[in-house]
């Protein structure tokens, strides 16, 4: 899966920052460092599937919707029942 679009840099901070983390905490919670997860939000990088799942675990939103702010096509995935 190649995540192309950089567009994940504001989508997940504003996120972040809706969930009432700033980037610090928000990497303390769930363990990613700074610079890996701006790597993720700049598309130079991509997260493994247990970095997906805690982002979308500690900012309770859909997994998909992670796939989607990272800028991962997302086109055809079911959404979650």
């Amino acid at each position: 899966m190649s995540n192309k679009d950089s567009r994940g840099d504001k989508a997940l901070s504003d996120e972040i920052r809706k969930a009432g983390y700033t980037i610090a905490e928000f990497c303390k919670e769930t363990g990613i460092s700074k610079a890996a997860l701006y790597e993720y939000m700049a598309g130079a990088k991509e997260p493994t599937a247990s970095k997906l799942l805690i982002m979308s675990k500690t900012l309770k939103i859909p997994l998909k919707g992670i796939f989607e702010m990272l800028g991962f096509e997302i086109a055809g995935v079911p959404d979650d029942q």
